[in-house]
């Protein structure tokens, strides 16, 4: 992976399943779609100019009742493989 692991990394986890890639691929690899069903809100974001080039990538999304803002890296995958994304947080607050 190109971030390899990540020092001091608040969340990370891997997820075992009993079948095989090919079979459930598209599923596992449709972030939207994997959101929805463990009922996290909608991602909102926000790209910014990078003087550099490109854009730098900003997320917003509301889970129980928590707003967490980040910046997010591009997502990595090899297909039938692994998804992999890194996420620096900038911010976690109540919504009063």
């Amino acid at each position: 992976m190109r971030y390899g692991k990540i020092p001091n990394a608040f969340a990370s986890w891997n997820i075992d399943v009993n079948l095989p890639l090919e079979k459930c691929w598209d599923y596992i690899s449709n972030t939207d779609r994997i959101n929805k069903a463990i009922g996290s809100g909608e991602v909102y974001y926000k790209e910014i100019p990078n003087e550099v080039g490109g854009s730098i990538l900003f997320g917003r999304i509301k889970n129980a009742g928590f707003i967490s803002e980040y910046r997010e890296y591009p997502y990595e995958w090899v297909e039938n493989q692994f998804v992999a994304v890194y996420r620096t947080y900038t911010g976690v607050h109540s919504k009063p």
